[in-house]
């Protein structure tokens, strides 16, 4: 009996509420880059809708967004693409009550989440007229009718039939380039940021949370977090898309008033803050309720705001019921990543540096006869891999990748304890930004949640993890491994990267007739690079040494490698004198006057090991193909040659070819030709008795 009245009582909370329960969502675009992509060039615009499942099921027709600023376009229409239900997974069977389900009897208060997607759009426009967005930017609009009448912060002056709506917006502003030119926005240069974390709006009361919606940005533009105003739905006898007559909040549409106590910059009980930096929210509420809010993230690259875009969402309060032993069920404790720091959660380093750390969570919590809670760990960000493990799956690679001691991505579950393991392997990349501006490092946000299986709502804890990246003193010394010269005079190097590298690393390769120089640049090769074949017509006047520097945008100085000189060989031999014989030799001429005594010689893949010179003549070859290789000890660096060793087809032979019987005795005219095949010809003959 205790179960069913304590899920009325959830319930109830829900009850005034009209038939549609729209409870907020996102506009965002997306700019595509890939060169090899048809589109390149274009936006893709969509949008999240997120209702409460009590309502009628929201229509998964096209939908369109409003365009207000823009010279031509007037409405982008987005196609439905999919809906899901994010409201909390949990322990039926030993909760006290069941959880909240789209799907089951238990609707009210489930959120569920609706996609939209444009076809890839051009926003291009008239001749003639401005090709980037005005002083007040362009905005992307959705609005309809109506909000749930259960609100608990918001005057809604007829809760049974609410006639309050939403208006759904983000906006594009121009970007002005270093030469104060507005960079036009056809071909698209800018993705707008983008939430990485789904809206947790379900939240038992009675203890301190907190959570991120976790924006990022591809393009590394800087970030900042605020709370906006909730708007009405677009008055229909007001100025319109359709007209080309201005969006202009707060008068169409209107700012819905706050009820006594809230303010859009309050909009939840229990003390609320915001963090402008990493857009932590914590509250801590003893009042149960339905709260809406909004948070606009802007983005500013260079200082100039290039973009917002705005998330509404209406968080669901509830009461829950106790645990067994009479107390309010808890959320999990999540260890520090960096606990010897000021700030346990903040570290900085080096762009090249390898982060790494492990994130344990535990809840000593539990159902009745000692049952543990599962615990489970997520992570979320821009930087982390999209499947956890491969380091190439996000927006700025090397990516964060996530897992646990037997390699399990998240969500990773277990009772009472779970843990996983953070590793990040940074290059220039993630300091250097499309726009440069300057920067010398970048900070970026991972948001570790940890949560229980209680229900009706899972006690939730978030750890907002700051790593910003700074410009290295210097990248590591690059590390030659082979530098040859072939037969026509041409010199190829390669070297080995190292982990520092990445698309912002140059290699300046640099030559001189003698050691002490004067040195000239020959070559330069970009990431991921790693050979280089110096043309014989650049080596002017004998250029025989030489030695690389790598260059990074991320890299305060440079270092240069070791001076080498090309390994110039020749190989010669003699081939078996007899059929099935073995007596070939090879013999290996090196002229590297520098390096010669770090190499060794291989017939075959069986080292020489005889002492310098003879290391270099191999005796005793038999005919046949054959492989020498000559090994540079000091590096990697290694070269095959093939040589053929001949030797006579067939062995010597002495053939009689005719001969004539002499008739009388003592006589001197008897005749025998004999000849030779085998061998190797010309042969010599000899005649005896």
């Amino acid at each position: 009996m205790k179960r069913i009245l304590v899920l009325l009582l959830i319930l109830i909370s829900f009850c005034n509420a009209n038939a549609t329960h729209i409870m907020g969502g996102e506009i965002t675009w997306e700019c595509i880059k890939d060169p090899a992509n048809p589109d390149v060039g274009k936006y893709i615009f969509k949008m999240k809708i997120y209702r409460d499942c009590d309502g009628i099921p929201f229509s998964t027709s096209s939908q369109n967004i409003d365009v207000w600023g823009h010279p031509s376009i007037t409405q982008i229409t987005l196609n439905f693409i999919e809906s899901n239900d994010i409201s909390p997974n949990g322990n039926d069977v030993n909760s006290p009550v069941a959880c909240l389900d789209c799907a089951s009897s238990n609707p009210a208060g489930a959120v569920e989440e609706y996609i939209f997607e444009s076809d890839p759009i051009s926003l291009s426009v008239p001749a003639g007229s401005l090709a980037s967005p005005p002083v007040g930017g362009w905005h992307f609009t959705w609005d309809s009718c109506c909000r749930n009448g259960a609100i608990s912060n918001l005057v809604i002056v007829d809760p049974v039939n609410p006639a309050e709506g939403f208006t759904l917006r983000a906006s594009m502003f121009s970007y002005l380039d270093v030469n104060g030119n507005a960079v036009p926005a056809d071909p698209c240069f800018d993705n707008s940021p983008k939430f990485n974390e789904s809206p947790k709006t379900i939240i038992c009361i009675g203890y301190p949370f907190s959570y991120t919606h976790n924006a990022s940005d591809v393009e590394l533009d800087s970030i900042v977090y605020n709370w906006a105003e909730l708007l009405d739905q677009i008055s229909s006898t007001s100025p319109n898309a359709s007209t080309g007559l201005p969006y202009n909040p707060p008068n169409n549409p209107v700012f819905i008033p706050w009820l006594t106590g809230y303010s859009f910059n309050s909009p939840l009980p229990g003390n609320v803050s915001l963090d402008a930096q990493t857009g932590e929210i914590a509250y801590n509420s003893n009042l149960a309720g339905n709260f809406a809010s909004c948070i606009r993230v802007d983005a500013f690259r260079c200082g100039q705001k290039i973009a917002s875009i705005y998330r509404e969402i209406q968080s669901v309060l509830i009461a829950c019921p106790s645990l067994p032993n009479g107390q309010n069920n808890l959320p999990p404790s999540i260890t520090p990543p960096f606990p010897g720091n000021s700030d346990p959660y903040y570290t900085i380093i080096s762009a090249g540096d390898v982060v790494t750390f492990d994130i344990i969570a535990v809840d000593n919590d539990v159902y009745s006869s000692n049952i543990p809670q599962d615990v489970i760990l997520e992570i979320t960000g821009g930087q982390v891999s999209e499947d956890f493990i491969d380091n190439t799956l996000c927006d700025n690679p090397p990516c964060a990748t996530f897992s646990n001691a037997v390699g399990q991505a998240p969500p990773i579950s277990a009772p009472q304890m779970v843990g996983g393991t953070f590793l990040w392997e940074t290059s220039c990349d993630q300091v250097a930004a499309d726009a440069g501006c300057g920067n010398t490092s970048n900070i970026y946000r991972f948001a570790v949640k940890a949560y229980d299986d209680f229900c009706p709502a899972n006690a939730i804890t978030i750890a907002t993890i700051s790593i910003e990246v700074t410009a290295s003193d210097s990248l590591p010394i690059p590390d030659i491994e082979c530098a040859w010269e072939s037969s026509n005079g041409d010199v190829t190097l390669n070297w080995d990267h190292g982990s520092v590298s990445s698309t912002s690393v140059a290699y300046l390769i640099y030559g001189a007739v003698n050691i002490g120089g004067p040195y000239t640049l020959l070559s330069e090769v970009n990431y991921p690079n790693n050979s280089e074949i110096i043309p014989a017509s650049l080596l002017v006047g004998g250029v025989q040494y030489f030695y690389l520097i790598s260059e990074a945008v991320c890299v305060d100085n440079s270092t240069r490698s070791d001076t080498i000189s090309a390994i110039s060989f020749s190989i010669s031999h003699t081939d078996v004198s007899c059929w099935d014989d073995t007596d070939g030799t090879i013999q290996v001429s090196v002229e590297d006057y520098i390096n010669v005594l770090s190499y060794e010689f291989y017939l075959d893949n069986i080292l020489n090991s005889n002492s310098h010179p003879l290391d270099t003549l191999f005796n005793n070859v038999s005919a046949g193909s054959h492989i020498i290789t000559v090994t540079d000890n000091a590096s990697s660096c290694f070269i095959d040659v093939p040589v053929t060793i001949s030797a006579p087809g067939y062995p010597l032979q002495a053939l009689v070819a005719s001969s004539e019987v002499i008739v009388c005795y003592g006589s001197i005219d008897g005749e025998v030709v004999g000849s030779a095949a085998g061998g190797t010809p010309g042969y010599s003959y000899e005649w005896f008795d």
